[in-house]
């Protein structure tokens, strides 16, 4: 995430994440940029107005989100655009960017612990919850 300027390693501004690349600046609530990072997006808000939980088949141009316990707390910890569904509407193939390295395709399970569970579904402070969830942008 350093480049080096002048002999001096520096910030790359230009780095960015999972987040960044999902959804852009204009859902980032939080960023690293005071550190030098202003792409490395460390919270996102998805507005109602904008975003729609998708509860049946999903469609190639959704997003998934993977959630899950990091550090004692419950939150989101990856993100990713699907590239790939099957005629039921599951989804297949996932591009998306695994910290400073580049955009990768995986099938939605295909993800480091660190980024979630492998499974549909992880417990927390005894409920389940589900460790993947797909949006779609409202037109």
């Amino acid at each position: 995430m350093y480049i080096t300027v002048n002999g001096e390693q520096v910030p790359n501004q230009n780095a960015y994440n999972c987040h960044y690349y999902t959804f852009g600046p204009e859902y980032a609530s939080a960023t690293e940029a005071a550190n030098g990072w202003p792409k490395w997006v460390t919270s996102i808000s998805l507005p109602q107005s904008d975003w729609q939980l998708v509860i049946g088949a999903v469609q190639v141009g959704d997003v998934v989100i993977y959630k899950g316990v990091q550090g004692g707390s419950q939150g989101i910890l990856h993100s990713g655009k699907v590239i790939g569904v099957d005629p039921q509407g599951n989804a297949t193939l996932i591009s998306s960017k695994m910290g400073t390295y580049e955009i990768i395709q995986h099938h939605p399970r295909d993800v480091p612990s660190e980024y979630g569970s492998t499974s549909p579904t992880y417990n927390y402070n005894g409920a389940t919850y589900r460790s993947r969830e797909y949006y779609r942008k409202i037109q």
